[in-house]
């Protein structure tokens, strides 16, 4: 599977550091049906890779998961997005809310 053209440069970026893809899917919305990509890589994602890659300034940096443990860019054109790891995510201090906490407790 690949990933669309606004997000090549930082595909190109990834292998060059030796990353592999763990996990890829096409992605499904009730309103739109399938709808681009998604690739989880083994490395982690910060922020800088966008400048990196050069990616353009539409392309957004993202923490997501339950308890943020990705991060990755996502392109709102093609509804694609490339993801890792998020550097700031601590398993042994995972955030004290997550969407199924009861009031946030």
């Amino acid at each position: 599977m690949k990933s669309c053209k606004h997000l090549q440069p930082l595909v190109d970026v990834l292998k060059l550091r030796g990353g592999r893809v763990l996990a890829q899917h096409r992605n499904w919305s009730e309103d739109k049906g399938y709808t681009g990509s998604s690739l989880y890589y083994d490395l982690v994602f910060k922020p800088s890779l966008k400048t990196e890659a050069g990616l353009k300034p539409d392309i957004r940096y993202q923490v997501f998961g339950i308890t943020a443990q990705y991060a990755g860019f996502f392109c709102d054109r093609c509804q694609s997005m490339i993801a890792g790891a998020n550097p700031d995510y601590d398993p042994s201090n995972p955030p004290k809310w997550t969407p199924f906490t009861p009031d946030g407790v």
